[in-house]
């Protein structure tokens, strides 16, 4: 049988922890969120309301993520 060298991820630098790019994660969030509540509807927990900020600490988003989607929508809707 042959021996293969085991090797430690952690400690290479040539391949860097993709979920620690915000580029990454933001092109994630649709997944992250309907994963949320696949797993809320799974466990019967659908019809309690979740608070935006337990929402967005789930997805691991930064928790003035809706305000500040807010604040843009509405720049772009009054022409700004």
């Amino acid at each position: 049988m042959k021996k293969e060298k085991v090797t430690d991820i952690s400690t290479q630098e040539s391949s860097p922890d993709i979920t620690s790019s915000r580029k990454w994660r933001n092109k994630q969030i649709d997944r992250f969120v309907a994963w949320e509540m696949f797993c809320r509807y799974i466990k019967h927990e659908h019809t309690i309301e979740m608070s935006h900020s337990d929402m967005c600490d789930r997805i691991g988003t930064p928790k003035d993520l809706l305000r500040n989607i807010l604040k843009s929508v509405r720049k772009k809707l009054n022409g700004q």
